[in-house]
């Protein structure tokens, strides 16, 4: 027997709402609050309503980019090689990509840029990690939403991500089988959840070895507002044999300041890192290379099939990294 289609009607019917207010719920059209649209999409979705939406009426679907300014420092280049991809696959799709850069101030306030007040956009994706206030203001918008390099724990947003936990004790493994056995970590656990998950997945492998954790060798060398990066930072009283630095950026700050202090890398102190972006290459770091260019197709994947099945549970997608083994790590001689 062929399942019953859902209509429009029984959904408003079971909600207690018109028609119209259902069919402007679902299609992220204006005058419908964020807690009924959600309850709509949530009761259709339960009713097993499946619907899709159509590109805009000048027949160009559109699509918004936004991304933390401070992830878009100057000397880094990880989410706007993830923007360059993710724009050219969208002009081989007919979608027009616009970029909001978000500084701290708007993040905190919840402040929207004005020409993305309007919404009227088929998609939005969102870099990185954004503080609630922002992400409920995107949530608002209506259109269906995909983040990129982080999972939201509070929306139900779809996700394009890579496992940070299990990569923090892969790079660690790594360096505990090559006879490192006193490892500093390069990263605040405040900073962002992936750095958090990454030093978790770190301090999980030292577990798994009896291997002792420092506090003091835990180093911070980033600044969270700007997102700038300096050899502004003490080094441990006693020096690590290694270090697991939460990005290419972190890592090549570090190896500034111990080369300042005298020391070489990986003679005296091994690093190892993640990103594998254009600063990676240039210092030859040994790194967990992170694919933007794959990033940036799944999470352009993930977008169409949710425009295909709004109603669909969301997606958490993962995205496989690989090791880039340099010049940073040495052989240690236990």
């Amino acid at each position: 027997m062929a399942k019953k289609k859902i209509s429009l009607q029984e959904i408003a019917d079971s909600l207690g709402i018109s028609k119209v207010s259902v069919s402007k719920a679902l299609n992220g059209q204006p005058g419908i609050g964020p807690e009924m649209r959600q309850k709509v999409i949530a009761t259709a979705r339960e009713l097993g309503y499946v619907m899709t939406r159509t590109a805009n009426r000048d027949g160009n679907e559109k699509f918004a980019f936004f991304v933390l300014k401070r992830n878009f420092v100057e000397n880094e280049n990880f989410y706007t090689s993830i923007y360059y991809y993710l724009n050219k696959y969208s002009q081989k799709h007919n979608q027009e990509l616009s970029t909001f850069v978000i500084t701290n101030a708007e993040e905190r306030g919840g402040v929207l840029p004005k020409t993305a007040q309007t919404g009227g956009f088929n998609g939005i994706y969102v870099a990185g990690e954004f503080e609630d206030s922002f992400l409920c203001r995107i949530n608002e918008l209506g259109s269906s939403v995909v983040t990129i390099d982080y999972r939201s724990p509070r929306y139900a947003f779809d996700s394009v991500q890579t496992d940070n936990f299990f990569n923090g004790y892969a790079v660690s493994l790594y360096l505990i089988e090559r006879g490192h056995r006193n490892i500093g970590f390069v990263g605040g656990t405040g900073y962002t959840s992936n750095v958090t998950d990454r030093f978790y997945g770190y301090r999980k492998a030292l577990a798994e070895y009896g291997l002792n954790f420092d506090e003091r060798n835990v180093i911070v060398n980033v600044d969270k507002e700007t997102g700038l990066y300096s050899m502004d930072f003490g080094l441990p009283e006693v020096m690590p044999d290694a270090f697991v630095c939460h990005c290419d950026m972190a890592a090549y700050f570090l190896m500034q300041k111990l080369r300042a202090c005298g020391l070489s890398v990986p003679g005296d102190v091994s690093v190892i890192s993640f990103d594998n972006t254009v600063l990676g290459e240039k210092c030859a770091l040994t790194t967990m290379e992170i694919s933007k260019s794959t990033m940036a197709a799944e999470a352009l994947s993930a977008m169409t099939a949710r425009l295909a099945n709004l109603t669909a549970p969301p997606r958490r997608i993962y995205v496989a990294t690989k090791l880039i083994e340099r010049d940073t790590v040495r052989q240690a001689v236990n």
